[in-house]
């Protein structure tokens, strides 16, 4: 997914732009001494126009 920003510093120019928006959910499960533990997590990332990581989160659901 594209979002978009902008940024305009006082007294200077504006600038705006896309970056790309992912997240997936991970799901899980862990046997422990016959007891079953079920987990699952979403990781969302946020790239910018050249591909460099800014932002990502690691949350359980």
């Amino acid at each position: 997914m594209l979002s978009n920003w902008g940024w305009c510093p006082r007294g200077g120019h504006c600038s705006s732009g896309h970056n790309a928006d992912a997240s997936v959910v991970w799901e899980g499960s862990l046997l422990v001494q016959g007891t079953n533990f079920q987990f699952d997590k979403e990781q969302w990332m946020r790239a910018n126009v050249y591909g460099k990581l800014i932002n990502s989160s690691l949350r359980n659901v």
